[in-house]
């Protein structure tokens, strides 16, 4: 499974929106959807803010 499979699947999960997602994070929507279609990497900071927000481990989401 790629990253941003991972992302999507975590944020499904949630039941958030990518905007409702993004938006505590500093992110827009267009970004969550770009990062879930492999069009833009997730970068290691935001892996963290991601855990630190939602609980997901950044390594998993990261390298699976």
């Amino acid at each position: 499974m790629s990253v941003g499979r991972r992302l999507k699947k975590a944020r499904q999960t949630l039941g958030l929106t990518q905007k409702e997602f993004g938006k505590p994070l500093g992110l827009k929507w267009h970004q969550i959807k770009d990062m879930e279609a492999g069009k833009l990497l997730i970068r290691p900071e935001i892996a963290l803010k991601i855990e630190k927000k939602y609980s997901i481990n950044f390594r998993w989401l990261l390298t699976g």
